[in-house]
């Protein structure tokens, strides 16, 4: 899980979550690639070494910071004929 903090109940609510999802015909799409840092940059826009790596890869001592480009176009390609999107803030902070 690299340095991610996950509370106890996250995969209770996971397969609730999976479960109601299957009642309906609504998608959840969830990030399949997410590009890692050790940590921020200091001053913020410096420069950082950043690489991309799959979801559940993220190294120990890294930080999943934005999605990746297979996400990227997972998200896209899901947009073109949606008719409603609902996400909770910022796809990443790049």
């Amino acid at each position: 899980m690299g340095a991610v903090l996950v509370t106890v109940n996250t995969n209770y609510k996971q397969f609730e979550l999976e479960y109601l999802l299957r009642q309906s015909d609504t998608k959840l799409l969830l990030l399949i690639d997410t590009v890692v840092a050790a940590g921020f940059p200091d001053p913020i826009d410096g420069p950082v070494d950043v690489k991309t790596v799959a979801a559940d890869s993220i190294p120990a001592g890294m930080q999943g910071l934005d999605i990746g480009e297979k996400t990227r176009e997972l998200f896209a390609e899901a947009a073109k004929s949606a008719k409603t999107v609902v996400w909770n803030g910022p796809m990443g902070v790049f």
